[in-house]
């Protein structure tokens, strides 16, 4: 694992390739190819999350009014988008970010892309500098790929990881809750809404932190996808008690 700061991490979104600085400094990246999630390939298989809420939706006999989904990159918007477009018009995408870092809303406000401020935060899966401007050309509402954005700051992201761990027994990352935490703040309108859950483990002592009714600093180090990790549960004897559980990459919750 090769650690970057997250000024040259972004660079490197931007241009979708390993800058020549990063190589110099780092030379065992040479021989490695950098993957991006905007490629056709990636959005594709963000498409299929859509694809599958509609069709069980339609199955079912059921309307979807909107897709709530995170937004970082915006590779999982592009994707969606497309499959509502397609698929069922009438239904609303709205992506969410995080209040420290909004530069999709920022570029709604403007009518183009603007450079904003990013500060870190224990929601490191959302926000960036720029709304990236090949992703914008696709999402903006002049396209019809994205119908609003939402913006949640971190007390209603932790409140949304507390509830859907209480409630659910769904432990997400900060992403993961962006969704749910725009709902619960009344940003996704009414009627029948659909959350995407996504993202990937939640270190202990973050989860600790925001179980008990904290807001965890940034920069606390997260598993890699699939392992096992521990999760914060209510003793009943009023001291610690963690267990063991694999981590749900996604996972789709729905409010009314």
């Amino acid at each position: 694992v090769v650690e970057l700061p997250f000024h040259e991490w972004w660079q490197c979104l931007e241009r979708m390739r390993l800058c020549d600085d990063t190589i110099a400094r780092h030379p065992e990246l040479a021989a490695m190819h950098f993957v991006s999630q905007l490629t056709p390939e990636c959005i594709a298989g963000d498409a299929t999350v859509a694809d599958e809420i509609l069709a069980e939706s339609a199955d079912a006999g059921r309307r979807v009014d909107a897709i709530v989904l995170p937004y970082g990159l915006g590779s999982f918007a592009c994707g969606a988008g497309l499959v509502v477009r397609r698929r069922s018009p009438a239904t609303r995408v709205i992506a969410v970010e995080i209040a420290t870092s909004a530069p999709l809303r920022n570029a709604v406000m403007a009518g183009a892309p603007r450079r904003c401020t990013h500060t870190p935060s224990f929601v490191d899966q959302l926000g960036g500098q720029i709304a990236l401007p090949s992703v914008w050309d696709q999402v903006n509402r002049d396209n019809g790929l994205v119908s609003d954005s939402a913006v949640v700051d971190l007390e209603q992201v932790a409140e949304a990881i507390r509830l859907l761990k209480r409630n659910h027994d769904i432990v997400a990352e900060g992403a993961g809750a962006a969704a749910l935490a725009a709902v619960l703040s009344g940003q996704a309108g009414r009627g029948r809404v659909v959350c995407v859950v996504t993202g990937g483990n939640v270190e202990q002592d973050m989860l600790t932190s925001i179980m008990t009714g904290g807001v965890p600093p940034p920069g606390l180090p997260i598993p890699p996808l699939g392992t096992s990790f521990p999760i914060w549960e209510p003793p009943s004897d009023g001291g610690s008690s963690t267990r063991e559980k694999k981590a749900d990459t996604k996972a789709v919750g729905v409010a009314q």
